[in-house]
């Protein structure tokens, strides 16, 4: 079986005579003056009256098949707008710097013993916790996102990176 979809932006003489060969109609929210022109005629008037009042995510179908339209409402935004996101997943408590570096590293090697990085951090002291260590002959780069980039720590801990990375 064939099936010909015709989505509607606006109906003009040319769109008529192409969508009238569509089996399927598809139809979103639209103002009453475009509901108002010849193309929407067929439609009755409870039916224009839905149209202009479609929420957000609504459409309804129109095919042959069936006497009356079809209203679908798509299952899930692919985003989460306004304050969904954070209702739905709240951000993660402010942490402090010393208390990021251990949750990163313990993430890297379960060895690492929490207390030691702490220590060694708060003596201004902060020793690789791993036998690899940087291979001179290899380029390394330090990737700062953006919105952190300006923070004091996070370019303390690059200068420190790079302190490092020359001693060797």
């Amino acid at each position: 079986m064939n099936l010909l979809l015709g989505l509607w932006l606006l109906i003009s003489p040319w769109v008529l005579g192409f969508t009238g060969n569509a089996g399927t109609a598809v139809f979103g929210r639209m103002d009453m003056e475009e509901l108002a022109t010849p193309g929407y005629a067929t439609l009755s008037a409870a039916t224009r009256i839905k149209l202009a009042t479609l929420p957000k995510g609504e459409l309804m179908l129109r095919h042959p098949h069936f006497t009356q339209p079809i209203f679908v409402r798509f299952p899930k935004p692919p985003v989460l707008r306004g304050r969904d996101g954070v209702e739905r997943f709240p951000p993660a408590a402010e942490v402090s710097f010393e208390e990021a570096v251990v949750r990163q590293l313990v993430r890297l090697d379960r060895r690492v013993r929490p207390n030691q990085v702490k220590d060694l951090i708060a003596d201004g002291e902060l020793v690789a916790p791993f036998k690899s260590q940087a291979d001179p002959a290899r380029a390394y780069f330090a990737i700062v996102a953006k919105n952190a980039a300006g923070r004091p720590e996070v370019a303390a801990f690059v200068e420190w990176l790079k302190t490092e990375a020359a001693k060797r």
